[in-house]
């Protein structure tokens, strides 16, 4: 009986350690889907601004931060266009349009730091010590690299074999 009762109290044990790490592991794998499917390619931004200006400030999420560069790209166009050509018209516009180009990059870095930032920050306390972020000396949240989530599954899949080695030998120590 006593046998029956330990047996039924580790598997009970077993259930709800195993559950509490496979929720762990649903987390992270949550927030890894939500940063992939949200973050926003810096290369895909430069290509947007160069098409027309301040696109990749708006596919970046930051709309407005384009709207400057807009505006000069325009006047600039209009000038040119006018007649007024002249090598410093002609080499503002190139000068504005290539700032536009860095500006639309780091908009988009910005963007992922920011959505980064908040996926480590949710959840509870025990998801934001084993985030999937990692935080760099200045304080800026980086995404993890693919590296990282490797190393971060195998990390995982120790915890788990360790949880169920203390489970099992458990049990083999009650017989």
């Amino acid at each position: 009986m006593k046998k029956l009762f330990i047996s039924v109290v580790s598997l009970l044990f077993f259930v709800s350690m195993s559950g509490s790490v496979f929720a762990e592991l649903n987390g992270e794998l949550y927030k890894m889907a939500k940063y992939q499917s949200e973050s926003k390619n810096p290369t895909v931004a430069v290509l947007g601004s160069w098409i027309f200006p301040s696109v990749g400030h708006a596919y970046a999420g930051d709309w407005f931060r384009g709207l400057p560069f807009l505006a000069m790209n325009v006047g600039l166009s209009v000038v040119m266009m006018s007649g007024g050509g002249s090598a410093i018209i002609t080499s503002s516009y190139v000068v504005t349009r290539t700032w536009e180009y860095i500006d639309a990059y780091s908009t988009a870095e910005d963007s992922n730091h920011k959505l980064a930032k908040s996926l480590s920050l949710a959840g509870n306390a025990s998801l934001v010590s084993d985030t999937i972020f990692v935080e760099d000396v200045s304080q800026k949240v980086e995404p993890a690299t693919a590296l990282n989530l490797d190393d971060r599954f195998i990390k995982l899949e120790k915890k788990i074999d360790s949880k169920l080695e203390r489970i099992l030998k458990h049990l083999s120590d009650d017989k």
